[in-house]
């Protein structure tokens, strides 16, 4: 659908400046055009692959996850990071910190950063003779944070390593508990999940876990839950989907309640294990897209714990206190216009209902430029947003994203017109601010072609405002089509978020 500048649209935004009236238009308009917005990008392409992926672990901040995966034709398994970067994990690497020049896998982030815990068979592991065949089994090392740089691995301190296979630690919340799963070599089926208390400067004597978790039934991969009530672990026990299933058991007051099968929004027929959960989000290893053959990391949210956390910085990274609009999307039922404030810190949490479709933000601080963003279904799976606000000042920049034309063609979408008609009551707050307003493409097509769309693109912004009342000797329009992307590559993800239109303060005149 087209939007035509019509004479009267002046006296249309003087109306909707009434508050009330606003919101009931954004709430019907958000009604009926909700699936306007559809998800555009999966933000694990890049962390998959045809290979086997294991024993994800998340960084505390949400910013990096580490798995291990044997790939392109290596002979031994390594350790891979992969960075959040705008929605979605970056094609990872391997993480030369921790690898050696044999297996290292099963890794586990501390809950405050600062320690890494993995698996080995690493020079200086312990062998195991089976009959006349030795065997380097597994053993346990970590790894420091150390003035921005994680130490050379040692093997762990004390009792806990055997010339059994010891594997798929983790750390207890203060750090001062190890469990990791210990099986003789080729003997998978005798696994049980062990515990060592740290004491002085070393681990003590290892002992399993009571008999609530070790069943007999190839328990593994146990994890604290992240508010210390209880744990998550793996077990092929009957009463499962099949295979290993993940489950959990409360631990409370110094007891342990039964455990409970995450039921099959988690678990299927095939192999669920090792998994990692921050704010209510896991991820977690399943053998079920490859139909029980090869292992990915999916992710999925614990029922009713999903919450979005913000937090508001200006450009020397100093927190902001200051109003945000929250417009939730619903996918089943009407959308909700939410009113919060930042801390003195510059944050603020609250709780996502299972049904969230997207989030608009907006945010309008005096003395600042706007900042406008939708956050979409997906994105909401690393629920922690960082904003920057900008001050306003001569040659500052902003961007809104969330103006939509068609494939190729430079007419205005109507799902852009809530944050246009946003931009326009800013500049009819801010009479003394001139801008230019600067075009952008995707990478895709030729570029001179993109050069022109862009240019179009930048000047039917440029009339809406003109046609809403902003005199036009405050707006200059330009484009430069692919030449200045946000991320250099062609795919979903990327090519939306180079698909914008920049805005820049020409002028403030005093």
């Amino acid at each position: 659908m087209k939007i035509t500048p019509h004479k009267n649209n002046f006296a249309i935004i003087k109306i909707i400046k009434k508050d009330i009236f606003f919101k009931f238009f954004y709430l019907v308009f958000l009604l009926f055009h909700a699936s306007l917005f559809a998800i555009e990008f999966n933000p694990l392409e890049k962390l998959n692959s045809q290979y086997n992926e294991f024993s994800p672990s998340i960084s505390p901040d949400g910013k990096f996850l580490l798995f291990s995966s044997k790939r392109n034709n290596d002979k031994y398994m390594h350790i891979y990071i992969s960075q959040f970067n705008h929605g979605i994990w970056s094609t990872p690497v391997k993480f030369d910190a921790l690898n050696s020049l044999y297996n290292d896998e099963s890794p586990f982030i501390s809950r405050d950063g600062t320690i890494i815990v993995f698996a080995s068979d690493r020079d200086g592991s312990r062998p195991f003779k089976s009959g006349a065949v030795e065997i380097v089994s597994f053993d346990i090392y970590w790894s420091h944070l150390k003035n921005g740089r994680w130490s050379i691995p040692e093997i762990l301190p004390g009792a806990v390593n055997s010339p059994y296979h010891e594997k798929a630690p983790s750390l207890s919340n203060d750090n001062r508990t190890v469990y990791f799963t210990r099986w003789p070599p080729n003997q998978i089926q005798k696994s049980k999940i062990m515990y060592a208390d740290f004491s002085g400067s070393k681990f003590n004597q290892p002992a399993p876990m009571p008999a609530e978790i070790n069943s007999g039934n190839m328990e593994a991969a146990l994890i604290p839950d992240q508010k210390g009530t209880g744990f998550y672990f793996s077990s092929r026990r009957e009463g499962g989907f099949g295979g290993w299933d993940i489950y959990f058991i409360s631990y409370r007051n110094g007891e342990y309640g039964l455990p409970v099968n995450l039921g099959d929004s988690i678990n299927s027929k095939f192999d669920e294990a090792f998994f990692s959960v921050l704010n209510g989000r896991i991820y977690y290893c399943s053998s079920s897209p490859g139909n029980g053959k090869d292992f990915d990391i999916l992710e999925a949210f614990l029922p009713g714990q999903k919450e979005i956390l913000i937090n508001v910085s200006d450009l020397n990274d100093f927190p902001v206190r200051t109003n945000i609009e929250f417009n939730n999307i619903f996918e089943k039922r009407m959308p909700e216009i939410l009113h919060k404030e930042t801390s003195d810190q510059g944050s603020l949490s609250f709780p996502l209902d299972d049904d969230i479709g997207s989030i608009d933000i907006f945010i309008e601080k005096e003395g600042y430029l706007p900042y406008y963003k939708k956050i979409e279904k997906k994105e909401l799976l690393n629920p922690r947003f960082n904003l920057v606000l900008t001050p306003i000042k001569n040659n500052a920049t902003f961007s809104i994203e969330d103006i939509y034309f068609d494939y190729e063609k430079s007419e205005i979408k109507k799902e852009s017109l809530p944050f246009l008609l946003r931009l326009v009551s800013f500049l009819q707050k801010n009479p003394m601010i001139d801008i230019d307003i600067i075009g952008h493409t995707d990478m895709h097509g030729e570029d001179a072609y993109n050069l022109e769309l862009s240019k179009n693109r930048a000047l039917a912004v440029k009339k809406f405002l003109e046609d809403s009342g902003i005199n036009s000797r405050r707006l200059n329009s330009s484009g430069v089509g692919k030449s200045d992307p946000l991320i250099d590559e062609i795919n979903s993800h990327a090519d939306k978020l180079n698909r914008r239109t920049e805005f820049k303060i020409r002028e403030i005149i005093n």
